[in-house]
């Protein structure tokens, strides 16, 4: 596991976790890459945080963490969470360890890190998730990392689920509280499995005042809508400057897609006691966004396998605008019927309450590497959006432009890629590869293509110019 910098500036984990990329007209990498942990297991789900409101320069204090598998198998329970605390803007880690989880949980298939950071001190928290070994009981845990400290705080139990249902992916954001006189906000949203509602994911929400306890879990619906009609998959929140909270989430094929044909879809709350307070969802790209089709299991073309027949949605919000700005990634297919699987971003200039389809711009492989594809590839994957300093959004994702056709495994690349020009028919996009070899991002079970190393999410930070990547 390494990490790196780009100037705009990313710092990336996983396989390997990079540096920065600094926010000028070209983005160019600054840092090389720093290794955080080198063995031969896998790193996936990485997450970072990066001290906002800390010093200028490079003394400013970076958390990253992803999933540790200690076995080889890419899919097990058998694996714990890898972190780093970086004083020097991740050139160096002064502490890494690993979190176990406590006694008769252990970790699920993907572990589920998310960290954050305060935007008013120093202060940081990373989240997981962690199951109990048959299944039915669930938690989700948060550590702090105080500021001036550089040594995780105890553990604290968001919420926990002793007789189920599992919970799942809680994805962090901390931001304003709505009345600006109160502290501020950390919130998580997370998924649940109901028994109730079959295999339906719901996604849940809930806030804390930091230094205080958790409010009661919400479902994140729209108002009256019914407890089994949700089925959002690692749902991501965003804070704006007024305290409104909003969420973007897909829903998962489980025998048909429900919202929005499963393309992401975005809802905003400014209540977050009241169940009822989230507004009626945005629906991104609908009747304009190719509706990714149910995953084949018979189909060989790793694609239906490695997108799992989701949009995979990231958010990110640009606070420097009056409203908030808010930008949805996500990946839906070149074309109906197409399996090349292409990167797509929407944006709301209202805070989340629109997503007008005039404002989603569809990265083409002709935009991010100058080639026009045949309908296999290349493939972009997963991708992870946060707003620089200038205001301008930078992704990072997983790629197959330079797998090789004629092996079995589906090898990929980190590229990042930063969209000036937005709002105009034809953005400029820079593009730089950031791993410096493919690696092997399926494996072959059986005859079929599996996902290997990708996990179900990555992330993605901003400080003023500088931008680092997971």
């Amino acid at each position: 596991m390494s990490h790196l910098t780009v100037h705009v500036c990313p710092l990336l984990l996983g396989v390997s976790l990079l540096g920065g990329v600094s926010a000028r007209a070209a983005a160019q990498v600054v840092y090389p890459p720093v290794v955080v942990f080198d063995d031969d297991r896998n790193y996936f789900e990485p997450t970072i945080a990066v001290d906002v409101a800390g010093p200028q320069g490079n003394a400013h204090k970076i958390l990253v963490a992803a999933i540790h598998s200690l076995s080889q198998g890419p899919l097990t329970p058998n694996a714990r969470i890898a972190y780093g605390i970086s004083l020097n803007g991740g050139q160096s880690f002064v502490e890494k360890g690993f979190l176990e989880a406590p006694g008769g949980y252990q970790f699920k298939t993907t572990g589920d890190p998310s960290a954050a950071a305060s935007l008013v001190d120093g202060t940081m928290w990373l989240a997981y998730a962690s199951i109990l070994g048959g299944g039915s009981a669930s938690a989700l845990f948060l550590h702090p990392l105080p500021e001036g400290s550089s040594t995780l705080g105890a553990r604290v139990p968001i919420v926990e689920h002793p007789s189920g249902p599992i919970l799942d992916k809680p994805l962090l954001a901390a931001g304003p509280a709505l009345n600006p006189n109160d502290p501020e906000r950390l919130y998580a949203a997370y998924a649940s499995f109901p028994q109730d509602c079959g295999s339906t994911f719901l996604s849940l929400f809930g806030a804390k005042l930091v230094g205080a306890t958790w409010t009661n879990e919400l479902q994140i619906k729209e108002p009256g809508g019914g407890p089994c009609e949700y089925r959002g998959h690692a749902p991501g929140p965003v804070v704006l400057s007024d305290g409104t909270v909003v969420v973007v989430s897909s829903d998962r094929h489980q025998g048909g897609f429900y919202r929005n044909d499963g393309r992401p879809w975005v809802v905003t709350s400014n209540n977050e006691a009241h169940p009822d307070s989230w507004s009626n969802a945005a629906l991104i790209g609908l009747n304009a966004i190719p509706e990714i089709q149910a995953p084949s299991t018979t189909d060989t073309n790793p694609p239906d396998l490695v997108d799992q027949g989701r949009h995979w949605p990231s958010i990110a919000v640009d606070r420097s605008k009056t409203p908030n700005w808010v930008y949805v990634a996500f990946t839906a297919r070149r074309e109906i019927g197409s399996k090349n699987v292409d990167l797509y971003i929407a944006l709301s200039q209202d805070g989340g309450a629109t997503f007008p389809n005039d404002l989603i711009r569809h990265l083409t492989d002709e935009m991010l590497h100058g080639i026009t594809p045949d309908s296999n590839g290349p493939d972009q994957l997963l991708p992870a959006i946060a707003v620089d300093g200038c205001g301008v959004p930078c992704l990072i994702w997983y790629d197959t432009l330079n797998d090789d056709p004629f092996t079995d495994e589906t090898e990929v690349d980190v590229y990042f890629g930063r969209i000036r020009d937005f709002t105009t028919p034809n953005p400029n996009v820079t593009v730089i590869r950031l791993s410096d070899q493919s690696f092997a991002g399926s494996y072959l079970h059986q005859g079929l293509q599996f996902p290997y190393v990708f996990g179900h999410y990555q992330q993605i930070a901003a400080r003023g110019r500088n931008v680092y990547p997971t």
